[in-house]
């Protein structure tokens, strides 16, 4: 039900404008109103925050656009994300922690890319980083290069797999050398 005073208004449930003796488009006690209504949706937040958590590892920001995006007050939000943080339930670091060891072909730069884009802080995402090099990542895809492109032309199969390893992160030249060596290697012509 909306109610609201002037250019302000809030929706609320029904229960809760019953419970205060409020009705629809009548002028209410606004600082009242919005702590009562922080306390009702207070429960029904931490118990979405729990199913969504429980699904899978997520991030501090992740949870809060979720909740936002839920309808709920940006003060029940900031309460219930800091209870998560409190008991252990969200984790930015062990988030980038276990995200940087299931991508072991994403080389330094993209992935610090794609923990920055999914909410971690520039600093978590380094220390999650931290004592990777990007020819971890390329020993990683050793095996899809060589059977995506080990049959091409070695020209092609150059430019493509380079290709693929700059789209994962390396840099230019790296991606060159590393494409070179792993398709020299395959082919049994060594380059040094």
């Amino acid at each position: 039900m909306r109610i609201g005073a002037g250019s302000r208004s809030l929706i609320a449930p029904a229960r809760l404008c019953d419970a205060m003796g409020i009705s629809a488009g009548v002028d209410a006690d606004w600082d009242e109103l919005e702590r009562a209504s922080a306390e009702a949706q207070r429960e029904p937040a931490s118990a979405d925050a729990a199913r969504y958590l429980g699904a899978a590892e997520r991030t501090v920001a992740r949870l809060s656009a979720y909740l936002m995006k839920r309808g709920y007050l940006s003060q029940v939000v900031e309460a219930v994300v800091a209870r998560a943080e409190e008991h252990g339930w969200v984790d930015d670091a062990r988030y980038a922690s276990m995200f940087a060891a299931s991508r072991p072909g994403l080389g330094r730069s993209r992935l610090m890319a794609e923990l920055i884009r999914r909410g971690v802080s520039r600093a978590t995402a380094l220390r999650a980083v931290e004592g990777r090099s990007d020819a971890d990542a390329v020993e990683a895809l050793i095996p899809l290069l060589k059977r995506r492109y080990g049959n091409l032309p070695r020209e092609a199969a150059l430019r493509r797999a380079a290709g693929f390893l700059v789209r994962r992160g390396l840099s230019g030249a790296e991606a060159f050398r590393a494409a070179g060596r792993i398709l020299s290697a395959e082919s049994g012509d060594e380059e040094s």
